[in-house]
């Protein structure tokens, strides 16, 4: 992919919200990580029938590879933001260059599968209708 379709890529992403909850009693936001996490395992497996297992192993099919960039998208976009440092360590100990690389698939998947921008909006939507507790 060239560097203006990545850009472009990006800047539409970017421009897709994803919304932040906000705790009725506090106005804090409300993200949990946690939380994220489990909704991105149980869509991944939903839809593409992959493992969390599998998703934190180490296969390379087309399905635990969309499974993982699903995953991998929920937690920079919807959760905390954490780091793809820390995603990596989540997702069996892989290198914050590779969860660069699964994040911007799962930023082309989002475009070109519809199956995986459902799920996409059905973590984003989970997540704006649950409240993390602590």
């Amino acid at each position: 992919m060239s560097v203006e379709g990545y850009a472009a890529m990006r800047a539409a992403e970017r421009a897709m919200p994803v919304p932040v909850t906000t705790c009725p009693c506090c106005g804090q936001a409300v993200l949990n990580d946690i939380t994220v996490a489990q909704r991105a395992f149980a869509a991944a497996e939903l839809v593409y029938g992959v493992s969390e297992r599998a998703v934190r192993g180490h296969a390379r099919d087309r399905d635990a590879v969309k499974a993982r960039a699903l995953v991998v998208w929920a937690l920079r976009q919807v959760g905390p933001g954490l780091s793809y440092e820390a995603i990596g360590r989540m997702l069996g100990g892989r290198d914050a260059s590779t969860m660069t690389y699964a994040h911007t698939k799962a930023i082309r998947f989002r475009f070109e599968d519809p199956a995986f921008a459902r799920a996409c909006r059905a973590i984003a939507l989970s997540q704006e209708d649950g409240h993390a507790d602590g």
